[in-house]
């Protein structure tokens, strides 16, 4: 007549089926026993049931000798009461039943293990205890008996050895459905910056506590209780600290030698190791509060991210004679992984590329391989040919670096045979309102006769070309003889088109220039109809937000902060915040069609500011996160991305990003805690291949600014005082002090003419004297982005969740269309 746990104790109903379960976790002697079942209604009609009874097989842990290990990797655990199995002896010396766990405790190491209960048919209390090992008979340590959910037990080694410790976990009676948490944290009471505790990726540790730790100088010169850890970074692997709070909070401060100074931040701490060695870092944690409550730390140190370097990053040259060009290539962090890289020329009749594969792997990853191209002759006058050398996604089981791509390298193979020498041709940009483009024209070789080069364009009702030919001979062949290119209107809103200016076939009485058709030379005509755009949905099933989710000030009153670009064909690109990610939109017609939201690779949990600048057809995305500041950049409206650099850890905010030809710049806001403390200034020179930090810019930057020819870089400070660098950014001198307008408002820099944006009003600074060229009305709209494109055209963009339009403002201050 024993009944072993309530009627319908922890009992499951499944209504798809009538079924009801029962599972009752108590041990039990072996035997026949009675199971009831019973209707929950008086006077329940005879019903037909099934009865199914299983038995259980206990938990594995309830013998000494089958502790569940705790360590670092696995301090907490949550766990069901399951008592079940035969008893055994506890440190008292009687026998009961518990789930019974292992511990190491090193000496000089504090243990701190807590047991809380968290579900049954009752409020219980946990016995808790800890033994030495499983023959022992008396108890190191017991929770406290005070009845309660918790119970907490303290040890401490003091002994030589290391020792392990098996706790046991129990209830005070007899509990169905009981469920409890148990963490166990060791302490290093003997810790110190020359004694730090090893971590690695995944390292935890519960119930740190500061009591009878030894007190310390530390980093921050305060004589005060600390405990030291210390982690190995690889090249670029990043480390991330964590306190995971049980009620205390610490400082922790991140140091690479027991002498230096570190600045400590609450909650956690991150570094990357920014060398090409390993680096060991000293982690120090103090306490924050005066509670002295018990804490979690939590050690996060992923692989660090694959890089494959490549240099130069400048096109190189070979000849048709077997002129040969080197570069190399070497990885930026060790592979846990071999690598393999396979390499190919994309017009092997120009160049060929040796080796066709390079292999690293953990023990040369750091050592530059030399890759030979060779000029092949084609015995054709085709002039100067462009091609490339294709790097493949990378091979290897490491995932940092399986499917890793490199950027392409740029290459000329220079002519031997009688040709014609382009200068220029990469600019032939015209526009409807007139604007022209030039290049230049000569021979490769001097000629026996003259020779005559026929020009016409393919599409005279988009651009014309002058003179209508070109004549050579013995006296002038190497003197470069310009063409104009002259765009014309057509009335049409058609975006930018496509046309060529033909050469040839050329005519002469020398055999080796008579009848050669040299290459054409693309040229663009800009469109200056632009029509108004109404609201087209872009972003989808996604939520996308164009403004910088930290700025809070209004788009409208702001709008260089608008992540927008146009380009010298007139594409927009813009950047926004799409379900928590970076992703970029694009237009190729001013706003009519837009495409997206194509997300940005590496910035999938994107949490800081950001921007974009467009040159030509190549978008490039800055971006800062708690890693740093990063670059990307794509040619194909997002389809493929290069791969991301990060030019600091450092995570400068209110970020400026512009380009001109193969000059990139970015401007970031150097701030700490309190204060801003400067501008950082990156400059690229080979289109963001790579980049020099130029010494820091004192004051924020409200806007920045290039010259079309990339030679001359404006900004706009806090202090409203317009700069200029004829250096690179090296230097800057101020040339003329603007309108007193408030910080971060308004202005918007092109690469001829600093903008003041208003609601009602536009004023223009010429870039080139800094002289005020006056006001002209205009209404901007509801801006929520701007951009200049390289004629110093305004595009104004109203832009949101559900759609972009656009307008905008010529060099004469006309609006073309409103804004609708």
């Amino acid at each position: 007549g024993t009944t072993f746990g309530p009627p319908e104790a922890d009992v499951s109903t499944d209504a798809s089926t009538d079924q009801r379960t029962s599972s009752l976790r108590i041990g039990l002697a072996p035997g026949r026993y009675t199971v009831i079942v019973d209707s929950f209604l008086p006077d329940q009609p005879a019903t037909a049931f099934t009865l199914t009874a299983t038995t259980v097989a206990p938990a594995t842990n309830v013998t000494c000798a089958a502790a569940a290990p705790l360590d670092s990797s696995a301090p907490t655990v949550h766990g069901d009461l399951d008592l079940a199995g035969t008893p055994g002896a506890d440190c008292g010396g009687a026998t009961s039943r518990a789930l019974l766990y292992a511990v190491e405790v090193s000496p000089g190491q504090h243990l701190v293990a807590r047991v809380t209960a968290t579900g049954g048919d009752r409020d219980w209390t946990p016995r808790l205890s800890g033994s030495d090992g499983c023959a022992a008979t008396t108890c190191l340590a017991r929770g406290s008996d005070v009845a309660g959910l918790e119970q907490r037990l303290d040890w401490i080694n003091n002994g030589a050895a290391p020792r392990v410790v098996i706790l046991s976990v129990a209830a005070d009676g007899p509990v169905v459905g009981g469920q409890f948490d148990l963490d166990a944290g060791v302490t290093d009471l003997l810790t110190s910056c020359e004694r730090p505790t090893p971590v690695v990726d995944g390292t935890t540790f519960a119930n740190l506590e500061f009591t009878d730790v030894a007190t310390s100088t530390t980093c921050t010169k305060n004589e005060q209780p600390a405990l030291y850890f210390v982690a190995t970074l690889r090249p670029q692997q990043e480390l991330v600290v964590t306190n995971t709070t049980n009620g205390g909070l610490v400082n922790i401060g991140l140091r690479l030698a027991c002498d230096d100074d570190c600045e400590t931040t609450q909650f956690g701490a991150q570094m990357i190791n920014q060398t090409s060695q390993p680096e060991e870092v000293l982690i120090e944690v103090t306490d924050a509060s005066t509670a002295g409550a018990p804490f979690d730390l939590t050690f996060s140190l992923p692989p660090p991210p694959g890089g494959i370097v490549v240099t130069p990053t400048s096109p190189l040259v070979t000849t048709e004679a077997g002129g040969q060009a080197t570069f190399q290539v070497v990885l930026a962090s060790e592979p846990t992984a071999g690598v393999t890289l396979s390499l190919s020329s994309s017009r092997p009749t120009e160049g060929t590329v040796s080796p066709s594969s390079l292999a690293f792997d953990a023990t040369d990853w750091d050592q530059p391989q030399t890759v030979t191209i060779t000029g092949v002759e084609d015995e054709v006058g085709d002039g100067a040919q462009p091609y490339t050398i294709v790097t493949a996604p990378a091979v290897s089981v490491d995932p940092s670096y399986a499917g890793l791509d490199a950027d392409d390298l740029p290459l000329t193979n220079l002519d031997d045979d009688p040709s014609l020498v382009l200068a220029g041709i990469d600019d032939v940009v015209t526009s409807e309102d007139g604007t022209q483009a030039t290049f230049t024209v000569r021979l490769y070789t001097a000629p026996t006769s003259v020779v005559t080069v026929p020009l016409s364009s393919t599409n005279v009702g988009e651009g014309t070309v002058s003179p209508p030919s070109l004549t050579f001979s013995a006296a002038n062949w190497s003197v470069p003889q310009p063409v104009t290119v002259t765009g014309v209107d057509d009335t049409v809103a058609d975006g930018p088109q496509r046309y060529v200016i033909a050469l040839g076939p050329l005519a002469s009485d020398d055999a080796r220039y008579a009848g050669l058709v040299p290459a054409s030379v693309v040229a663009f005509n800009r469109d200056n109809d632009l029509e108004a755009v109404g609201g087209i949905s872009v972003n989808g099933a996604a939520y996308c937000e164009l403004t910088d989710p930290l700025d809070q000030s209004s788009i409208k009153e702001a709008p260089n902060q608008a992540p927008v670009a146009v380009d010298a064909l007139g594409a927009m690109y813009a950047v926004a915040v799409c379900d928590g990610a970076l992703a970029l939109m694009t237009s190729p017609d001013g706003g009519k069609t837009i495409a997206g939201p194509i997300p940005i690779p590496g910035a999938t949990e994107f949490a800081g500011t950001f921007a974009v600048a467009a040159d030509r057809g190549r978008a490039w995305v800055a971006f800062e996160d708690y890693r740093g500041l990063h670059l990307t950049r794509t040619t194909d409206a997002g389809q493929t991305w290069s791969t991301l650099r990060t030019l600091t850890s450092d995570a400068p905010d209110l970020l400026r990003l512009a380009t001109a030809r193969d000059t990139v710049v970015i401007v970031g806001t150097d701030s700490s805690m309190t204060s801003v403390t400067g501008s950082l200034v990156f400059v690229s020179q080979d289109g963001g291949l790579s980049f020099a930090q130029q010494p820091d810019v004192a004051g924020q930057m409200t806007a920045l600014a290039l010259s079309s020819d990339g030679a001359s870089m404006w900004l706009v400070d806090d202090n409203h005082d317009l700069l200029r660098s004829l250096d690179g950014g090296a230097t800057f001198t101020i040339e003329a002090t603007t309108t007193d307008v408030p910080l971060q408002c308004c202005y918007i820099a092109g690469t001829h003419d600093l903008y003041f944006i208003q609601q009602e009003e536009v004023t223009r600074t010429n870039l080139g004297d800094g002289a005020n060229d006056g006001s002209f009305a205009g209404t901007a709209g509801p801006a929520l982005g701007v951009a200049i494109d390289d004629t110093d055209i305004v595009h104004i963009f109203s832009a949101g969740s559900n759609g972009l339009a656009a307008s905008r403002f010529g060099t004469d201050g006309t609006l073309g269309v409103a804004t609708p």
